[in-house]
């Protein structure tokens, strides 16, 4: 990892994380050496993005002697430690880190599961002072050019098995320019005089999805329709269209209409979502995370230990679908009092705040006095590790003077928590078994322990895992792990109905997954099945 030596702390500490949970990492900072090049510091972080073989990628600017260059730092996976991936400094003016072609949306990099680099950047002649001309690289080989007789070239992502994907002359390739992903002109029947891409887009790392906005204003920047696929996407039955009516059964009220599209998600099992907002009645806009054509949270739901923010609270929700279709998103939470806070989620669980504590040196362990200042600055989604980390653009501060002038940009890295999801199934006594944890699921700690509430007292019970989610009847409950199950020794619940069951953490298990239910004996059920099942848990274990 690269760092600077921790300053010298001031007296003024920071909110401490949350129990049990495992605080975020910074990889790359601001003021840091520039990986790979001697002499060079890093003055500007961007653009994260990750790949399945637990790598990330990240733009940088940096400044050498006096010398600007642009830079894609990270690993291709395995544990390799940060390194230079690419550099830019001959000939190419810049990454487009900002808006220069309103109606292709670049704004993007990708890394492939060999580390290789796909890019959008600016290239002209060193020196001259001449505008450049946009073009797509996938390391040093140029993919498309306006050169090569193309317009509106803008990306670049990359697919898992190293496939450039990018929009060129209102087109979204992949692989090459020969390999048509989706045309607008495909799809007939369209009321609106213009059907150009617009500067959101994504497309699933396995390359057989994709979601396109289509835009409709001057400016081609926000969409007025979503395409999935090749087909207009729709909500309860209807097409998604900016300021027709908000469907009943996507969960729409009277008199609310779509207002805007802000960001898009796609995901390998073709999941997609997007975020904007709604107008009600009164004319009033309201927060939406819309996911599979059914509105996932509005403006106001409980969240994060508070609210979903407005619009006009700060920021948008920026989001992200893992591989299975599970979201992620960076969201502003309404806490009261004109209180309001950035939360990193996945699945809903909080993973980092606005405040939390950080660890600088990768140790595990957050320093006290450091915190995070501000989440998400590139305007993407947090970008989902195979590694089962969120990866984001944000602000530190290292001095214990949270939210100052010297706060840091930074890669940060944070570990998703132990998830609880599903239902169980309600005992003889009224109950629905609950797990939850404590502890940390880390080898580093061997605390981590599994806790189930509102069991039948003084009855013999077990815990068992499997090794992905699952939904299937089982003794008149829903079975959450998949086969096969491995039981680990059976336990009585006390008699407040309640078991604790330590977890020992080997040397093999960092970087696996593990879903836990407990079923137990109860033998007044009245369906006959005597027994009762917990809802589960989704653990990710760390070194």
């Amino acid at each position: 990892m690269i760092r600077l030596p921790l300053r010298i702390a001031s007296l003024l500490a920071v909110a401490p994380l949350a129990a049990a949970q495992l605080p975020a990492e910074v990889l790359v900072r601001q003021g840091d050496p520039t990986p790979g090049l001697p002499g060079a510091t890093v003055e500007q972080i961007g653009l994260i993005t990750v790949n399945s073989a637990g790598g990330f990628a990240c733009a940088v600017g940096s400044d050498n002697a006096g010398s600007k260059g642009k830079h894609i730092v990270g690993t291709a996976g395995g544990g390799a430690p940060v390194g230079l991936l690419r550099s830019e400094q001959l000939g190419i003016q810049g990454y487009d880190q900002h808006f220069a072609l309103a109606s292709s949306g670049a704004l993007r990099i990708g890394i492939d599961d060999l580390g290789q680099v796909a890019y959008g950047c600016t290239i002209g002649l060193a020196g001259s002072g001449t505008p450049g001309t946009e073009s797509i690289w996938l390391d040093g080989t140029l993919v498309a050019s306006e050169w090569a007789g193309s317009t509106n070239v803008a990306g670049a992502s990359i697919t898992r098995d190293g496939r450039a994907v990018w929009v060129g002359n209102n087109k979204l390739y992949i692989g090459s320019a020969s390999t048509v992903l989706f045309d607008p002109s495909s799809l007939g029947g369209l009321q609106f005089s213009f059907d150009k891409i617009s500067r959101y887009w994504e497309v699933a790392p396995s390359g057989a999805h994709y979601i396109v906005g289509l835009g409709s204003s001057p400016n081609l920047y926000f969409p007025r329709y979503l395409v999935v696929d090749g087909v207009l996407a729709t909500a309860g039955g209807q097409p998604i269209e900016i300021s027709k009516p908000v469907p009943a059964a996507a969960g729409g009220s009277a008199g609310e209409t779509w207002n805007q599209i802000e960001e898009v998600a796609i995901s390998n099992s073709g999941s997609w979502a997007f975020s904007g907002s709604i107008k009600d009645a009164s004319g009033a806009l309201l927060t939406v995370v819309v996911v599979d054509g059914a509105i996932r949270h509005r403006q106001g739901d409980p969240l994060g230990g508070g609210l979903l923010g407005s619009p006009q609270q700060g920021m948008r929700p920026y989001i992200s679908l893992d591989d299975q279709g599970v979201l992620a998103m960076v969201a502003a939470i309404d806490l009261g009092f004109a209180n309001t806070v950035t939360t990193l989620f996945y699945d809903d669980i909080v993973v980092t705040n606005l405040g939390d504590s950080v660890d600088l040196d990768g140790d595990g362990f957050a320093e006290t006095t450091t915190g995070v200042a501000s989440l998400h600055l590139n305007e993407r989604g947090p970008a989902i590790g195979a590694d089962r980390s969120l990866y984001v653009h944000a602000l530190v501060d290292d001095n214990g003077t949270v939210f100052g002038a010297d706060d840091e940009q930074c890669a940060l890295r944070a570990p998703i928590p132990p998830i609880p999801y599903g239902h169980g199934k309600t005992s003889s006594v009224g109950l629905e078994p609950k797990i939850s944890y404590s502890g940390t699921p880390r080898l580093a700690t061997h605390d981590f322990a599994v806790r189930v509430d509102d069991l039948v007292p003084n009855k013999p019970g077990q815990l068992f895992y499997g090794a992905a989610r699952n939904a299937a009847p089982f003794v008149g409950g829903t079975l959450l792990v998949s086969m096969p199950l491995v039981r680990m020794p059976p336990v009585h619940a006390n008699a407040q109905g309640q078991v604790t069951i330590s977890v020992a953490i080997a040397a093999t298990m960092p970087g696996t997954v593990r879903r836990y239910q407990f079923w137990q004996r109860d033998p007044l059920h009245p369906d006959g099945t005597q027994a009762c099942l917990s809802n589960a848990l989704e653990v990710s274990f760390f070194p």
